[in-house]
């Protein structure tokens, strides 16, 4: 592989070689690409594919890179056996190496022996070397694998066997006896096997696609595509009920399209598992996945039942019959209209499928018109190997019903055999049938009477199969479920109280119903606690059509109304008797509950409803306030199960009432129940906190006006409940304070303000002010104080200048300015535009945010519309009590950048080092492109700085070219072209003379060149030096003469 990198421009070409001798064949190439400021850099891969036999020792190969810049190249030679040091055998060993993927494989083999693969030794024709690499399910599924290697020898055996992942053994196995055949697994993490691989996940996407047509026993094939995935190392597998099938099945080799993969699997099913309900799923895995999920869909094959409906109406003198069966699969079906017993063909057949993504389904129509007294449509279709027929009739059909009668008791006593009846009013096509024990049989008779719909089914068993047998009648329609009646042989006892008798006063009857009872003579007694109470009252009971119970009242003594005391009531024949239940705790004690019913109002002055139920013998309710004694409203009563009555009693309790307890009692002769309840005992401790608010006054009212205002804002479900109290230096002022009219919102809170008037005076004496809020239930007082700042904290405010992409895109930019480290909370942020106060619609204000290192902060966004640019001075003014004077951050030049203007160019030459830069300053946008030419050759050789963003707004940029002394030929001509939007520039330097000279001075003492800075600086000093000696010679002079006076 030959890399060529960091080339302009991108035109270029490989040239290869192999031992002298040019290759053209089986080279690939790869260009990439990366800008770096203004100027773009290229990258180039040439890739030479040669075989192993023409690699070999003493081979060279020769890589050479031809560009405008000039040409490079490099030559690699064959390196014969590689890193031995990473190996260590045992004496008289050779150390042979082969790798695939990152991993390197140590063989260690006699030296009289070397090995074949990969043929770049001498004499290797009896060993092989195979390395096999992790199978794909294992890293995809499991997320690890095994990496197996195998060598074998034909003449001589190994003595050890090393696996190596960069420069570390991962595997290693001694090899005794001479063994002419190992082999050694090394486990891989998937992590270790790709390590080094760069590429995009691509997440597939999975589909099964629904069987082809197929006959009846004939295998069904199902297909699972998945498609969309990078890269194109995948495994697909099929479970059966999420559990692994044991069929075969095939999977396509990756199909790439464009730079994305897709596969295909088949899976072969039998039909039977087809048909019943087992349900496939194709499951995926692959790098887009994460390891611990799968992509898995699934498709339920089994076969769904249709629906049948027939429908009719009226088309002038004939009748249209319309047959719908929906959703049923699969689509075979077939439809068949009889009339009489002759087939006839429907004339409007029609087979529709289903839309939605859900499981396959087909509706079926068939519409017939014609003439008729009577239609029946006969539907068949094969279904899980079975054939299920549904009838039904044009005509109104009705649901069938079942009624069973037996012989009277005196028949039955009588004879020998008894006769049951089935009485069963259906329409036509219905079958009726017995049901013995479970086994079924015919009627002995039937009678149909088509006129009334009535079929008479008789049925004729003997005694003991009467009373030993389970004995039901059954009728089924095709259009129906099926209908039975199972004959009852014992009736069914039930004592009660009945509800009317229960609501006289002081009645304490009870009732002893009897259903299913036999004709014949019956006694009924009454028990408490399973010792009579009453006498056998005896009756002829014979049951008519109208009359199906037996009733029999009983009142209780009034020796036995006590508490804890139950009643049973049993029904007496010659042979058999029949006991109820018994009844509850019917004289227990009353049991109460009050209850608070919702208000959909919210006004403080509506009065609350109260709810209380008694459960007793006979409950009476009464309400106790401290107002008096309240009957209340008297609701509907219930009769409980265990024989006790439960009435209701409901009240409207004042406000000013409800503040109190309010009282529901019942009474008994020896037991009196009663709860209480006021507004304090239905409001849970949470909701007597309230969230309350104390808010000083704006910063603009204390610095212009003599009195200001303090708010204490409440927010609750119930502000109403909740009092307001105001405190001044720990002592009650003189008003407490202005309360506002609560206030409801849409979240179900409540909200009350009381504001207070101070004197500024008093503020900026720094006064304490306090707000206590207190719950009529509590007495816990939550309370919050509030006084002028003592040390203030100034805000810092900056502007953050919004990117040039924001600013010259469709959407509106926003310029930000961030407020941080002011202490107290109440600030005021405008904006400005040239010294003009800007309306509040324009720009945002976020809310205060505290930090936990103390102090706030918060931001303001100013709207910079798309369509419209406002160039000028920018403000963001901030007033707070910490500065007298409002503090103030700006920005200019906001758009500059992104108005167009020609840059100014200066070509300048070095001094110290041999070297020319072109300075570009002054321009906008900041694109910009910089080339070097000599004459008419362009010179790559040349650094160039990132544009650089000045306070107004423009941009500059340097570009260096660096020269060598003779590089500075007279008569050239160096140009700096400089490209931007605005147009072309192309400043130039010739070379007239020699770009550096050099003083050289010959010391005799010191034979050292010595530069001509180094003798410049050296006579500077000397003249330096002899200035200030005439300076002190002539002050010398004047001194003395002054001194000396003459005589």
């Amino acid at each position: 592989m030959c890399l060529a990198q960091r080339f302009s421009p991108k035109s270029n070409t490989f040239k290869w070689s192999l031992d002298g001798k040019e290759v053209t064949k089986a080279i690939d190439k790869c260009d990439k690409s990366e800008k770096k400021g203004s100027v773009t850099e290229y990258s180039a891969t040439s890739i030479l594919q040669i075989s192993a036999g023409d690699w070999k020792p003493n081979t060279k190969v020769k890589c050479e890179f031809v560009h405008k810049a000039g040409n490079e190249e490099r030559e690699a030679e064959f390196a014969g056996m590689i890193s031995l040091e990473n190996c260590e055998c045992f004496e008289n060993r050779n150390v042979y190496f082969f790798s695939v993927s990152l991993f390197i494989l140590c063989l260690c083999l006699p030296k009289s022996v070397c090995f074949l693969f990969p043929a770049i030794f001498q004499d290797c024709s009896d060993i092989a070397v195979d390395i096999v690499a992790p199978s794909l399910e294992a890293m995809l599924k499991n997320r690890e694998g095994v990496l197996k290697c195998k060598a074998s020898a034909d003449n001589s055996g190994f003595t050890k066997i090393t696996i190596t992942a960069n420069n570390n053994d991962i595997a290693e196995k001694p090899v005794e006896g001479n063994d002419k055949y190992v082999e050694l697994d090394a486990p891989i993490g998937y992590e270790e096997w790709s390590n080094g691989t760069e590429f995009t996940c691509t997440k597939p996407t999975v589909f099964i696609l629904a069987p082809p047509e197929h006959k009846p026993g004939e295998p069904m094939t199902l297909t699972c595509y998945v498609k969309d995935f990078y890269p194109k190392e995948v495994f697909v597998s099929w479970l059966a009920d999420d559990e692994p099938v044991t069929s075969k099945y095939s999977t396509s080799l990756p199909i790439q399209t464009d730079q994305i993969f897709s596969v295909y699997s088949q899976l072969t099913v039998n039909d039977s598992k087809w048909k019943n309900g087992t349900v496939f799923s194709c499951v995926v895995y692959h790098e887009g996945i994460d390891e611990k999920m799968r992509v898995l869909t699934s498709v339920n094959i089994s076969c769904c039942k249709p629906t049948i409906a027939l429908l009719s109406r009226e088309d002038g003198d004939r009748i249209v019959l319309e047959c719908q069966l929906n959703d049923y699969f699969p689509d075979k079906l077939t439809v068949q209209w009889l009339e009489g017993i002759n087939s006839v063909k429907g004339q409007i057949d029609k087979k529709l499928q289903n839309t939605d993504k859900g499981e396959k389904k087909y509706t079926y129509l068939s519409i017939m018109k014609k003439i008729m007294d009577n239609f029946q449509n006969l539907m068949s279709g094969s279904l899980k190997s079975n054939f299920i027929y549904f009838t039904c009739t044009e005509k109104s059909l009705f649901k069938p019903s079942v009624q069973v009668k037996k012989s009277h008791l005196r028949d039955i006593i009588q004879g020998s055999q008894v006769t049951i009846s089935c009485v069963v009013k259906a329409p036509d096509n219905t079958e009726v049938s017995w049901l013995i024990n479970g086994i079924s049989r015919k009627g002995t008779t039937e009678h149909k009477d088509p006129s009334i719909n009535n079929i008479v089914s008789n049925l004729n068993l003997s005694r003991q199969e009467l009373t030993h047998s389970t004995i039901v009648c059954t009728a089924k329609h095709p259009c129906f479920k099926l209908e039975k009646v199972e004959i009852k042989k014992d009736p069914v006892v039930v004592i009660r109280r009945p509800f009317v008798k229960s609501m006289q006063a002081a009645s304490a009857v009870l009732e002893c119903v009897v259903n299913g009872l036999p004709s014949g003579e019956v006694c009924i007694i009454f028990q408490s606690d399973d010792t009579p109470v009453s006498g056998l009252n005896c009756v002829d009971w014979a049951p008519s059509e109208n009359i199906w119970s037996l009733i029999t009242h009983f009142t209780i003594p009034s020796e036995h109304q006590k508490n804890g005391k139950t009643f049973t009531c049993t029904v007496h024949r010659l042979s058999k008797s029949w006991k109820s239940k018994p009844t509850g705790n019917i004289f227990g004690n009353p049991t109460i509950e009050l209850a608070v019913v919702p208000s959909v109002s919210r006004s403080s002055l509506d009065t609350q409803k109260l709810l209380c139920s008694a459960t007793g013998f006979d409950p009476k309710i009464k309400w106790l306030s401290v107002s008096g004694e309240n009957p209340g409203r008297a609701l509907d009563a219930t009769m409980m199960e265990d024989g006790r009555v439960k009435v209701f009693s409901e009240i409207l309790v004042p406000q000013q009432e409800w503040n109190q307890e309010i009282t529901c009692q019942t009474k008994t002769k020896t037991k009196t129940a009663e709860e209480s309840i006021s507004i304090c005992t239905v409001i849970a401790p949470s909701s007597q906190r309230a969230e309350f608010y104390l808010v000083g006054p704006s910063l603009s009212s204390v610095r212009s006006d003599t009195s200001v205002y303090l708010t204490c804002l409440v927010v609750v479900q119930s502000v109403k409940l909740f009092s307001i109290q105001w405190k001044v230096n720990g002592i009650v002022p003189n008003p407490n304070g202005h309360e506002q009219e609560p206030r409801v919102h849409d979240n179900g809170t409540e909200s009350k303000e009381s504001i207070l008037k101070v004197f500024v005076t008093d503020w900026n004496a720094y006064a304490l002010f306090t707000c206590e809020v207190k719950h009529l239930c509590s007495d816990y007082t939550q309370e919050k104080r509030i006084s002028k700042t003592r040390d203030p904290k100034q805000p810092t405010v900056r502007i953050l200048r919004p990117s040039d992409s924001d600013l010259s895109g469709l959407q509106n930019a926003c310029l930000l300015c961030l407020i941080t480290g002011f202490f107290p909370s109440d600030i005021s942020v405008q904006w400005q535009l040239n010294e003009t106060q800007l309306d509040a619609s324009q720009f945002t204000n976020s809310p205060v945010a505290a930090h936990t290192s103390g102090g706030f902060s918060m931001h303001s966004a100013l709207m910079l519309p798309a369509s419209e640019w406002k160039d000028g001075t920018f403000s963001c003014v901030v007033s707070h009590e910490s500065s007298q004077n409002p503090i103030t951050a700006t920005i200019e030049n906001l758009y500059a950048s992104l108005i167009r203007s020609p840059p100014s160019v200066e070509l300048l030459q070095g001094t110290s080092v041999p070297e020319l830069v072109c300075l570009v300053f002054g321009f906008s946008p900041p694109a910009i492109n910089i080339t070097w030419w000599l004459g008419k050759t362009e010179m790559s050789a040349h650094r160039i700085t990132h544009p650089a963003k000045g306070p107004d707004g423009k941009f500059s940029i340097r570009s260096h070219l660096d020269l060598q002394p003779s590089d500075w030929v007279p008569g050239e001509v160096y140009t700096c072209e400089v490209t931007h939007v605005t147009g072309i520039l192309s400043p130039n330097i010739s070379t007239k003379t020699a770009l550096f000279e050099e003083a050289i001075f010959m010391n005799e003492n010191k034979p050292e060149a010595i530069a001509q800075d180094t003798v410049e600086e050296a006579w500077n000093m000397a003249c330096a030096f002899l200035v200030l000696f005439l300076l002190s010679l002539f002050y010398g002079c004047t001194a003395t003469l002054v001194k000396v006076k003459p005589t």
